[in-house]
């Protein structure tokens, strides 16, 4: 007679392979590590994630989990763009799996999509109009994004550092302010 399905088994599977990705990154994540970790055979990981890219995709949808949890303690715009890359900073391996190299890869299209959408409603709150959070959500978002990797790949913190970090955070401050103004921001004018 066979054995009756561990209803446990693909919240462990993910545990492990959470676990792993923690540890060491894509690197740490093959699908005989995961079942080793997780106690079970290969085979039995393959039958709750048909590849190795779907139990990523699953692993960094976890990780987004946790990063709107750190994200939603947010006492203000400033706050929340300290706080992005703080999370960055601390859990270096999650923002990669987040936002790193080949994210968009481990993203479905509709998970792209809402998560700009979340940060473009937190503008909205912020008072940016509706019409424009989405022009200004992109770029605060790939400054905050090429700040955290910046960060995360020279651990250095140096006063260099110190003054990108706030130029940076200013950038994305002048934008919001713009954007509640009407306005719409120029390159040469975040320059200036």
């Amino acid at each position: 007679m066979p054995r009756a399905p561990n209803p446990e088994l693909p919240n462990r599977i993910l545990d492990a392979a959470d676990a792993l990705w923690r540890a060491g990154a894509d690197a740490a994540v093959t699908i005989r590590a995961v079942a080793d970790r997780a106690a079970t055979t290969t085979p039995t990981v393959y039958a709750y994630f048909k590849d190795r890219h779907a139990l990523v995709v699953a692993l960094r949808a976890r990780a987004y989990q946790r990063f709107l949890a750190f994200m939603t303690k947010s006492s203000s715009f400033r706050n929340s763009c300290e706080r992005h890359l703080e999370f960055a900073e601390r859990h270096s391996h999650d923002y990669e799996l987040l936002y790193g190299r080949g994210w968009l890869d481990r993203t479905l299209p509709e998970a792209q999509e809402a998560e700009i959408n979340q940060f473009a409603t937190v503008l909205i709150k912020n008072g940016v109009p509706e019409r424009s959070a989405m022009e200004t959500a992109f770029p605060i978002l790939m400054i905050l994004q090429g700040l955290a990797m910046h960060r995360i790949h020279n651990r250095v913190v140096s006063p260099l550092s110190r003054r990108i970090r706030a130029a940076s955070i200013d950038a994305c401050l002048q934008l919001v302010e713009s954007a509640q103004q009407g306005k719409r921001l120029r390159a040469t004018d975040v320059a200036k």
